[in-house]
């Protein structure tokens, strides 16, 4: 097992956050666009790469928001997926940049569409991760870093992993 980086965006424009809208095992939920950094990939670029594959939209990162790490002990996850079973997760504040979208080229795994969520809604919705739902406004509205810790799970948060 290898310790996974991954960057993702927080992109809100007009009181809206930018989410993935997906569906696995029959359950609905929402993450945000972002993905795994690939070897020689600084987290910036992972990060406007992974937008682009998932939304079709080009992002600017405008500054870290966030940092977390994330343990999943159960044992079937870490047979089934041991390279999403410890994570090192970046969260950038990020705008969107002008130029016109594209069609997505990769989207994630369970991936149904793209949501624009109103920011007074998050906190009601099943989105990942789930510190979003209790710390949205202080995440969103400051300029600082926050380091949210380490969670451990002891069973998968998204379905089938």
């Amino acid at each position: 097992m290898k310790i996974r980086s991954s960057a993702k965006a927080l992109i809100i424009k007009e009181g809206r956050l930018l989410a993935i809208q997906c569906q696995r095992e029959g359950k609905e939920y929402y993450t945000l666009p972002g993905g795994g950094q690939e070897p020689l990939e600084s987290l910036e670029q992972t990060v406007i790469r992974e937008c682009l594959e998932e939304t079709g939209l080009s992002v600017r990162v405008k500054s870290l928001a966030a940092v977390q790490e994330e343990i999943i002990t159960d044992p079937q996850s870490i047979q089934n997926s041991p390279d999403y079973c410890h994570e090192h997760m970046w969260y950038f504040r990020c705008e969107l940049a002008e130029k016109q979208p594209q069609t997505p080229t990769h989207h994630d795994l369970g991936q149904v569409g793209i949501q624009w969520i109103p920011l007074e809604q998050v906190g009601k919705l099943p989105i990942l991760p789930e510190w979003l739902r209790e710390q949205s406004e202080t995440i969103f509205t400051s300029e600082t870093t926050s380091f949210l810790g380490t969670v451990i799970y002891e069973k998968p948060v998204i379905p089938g992993i």
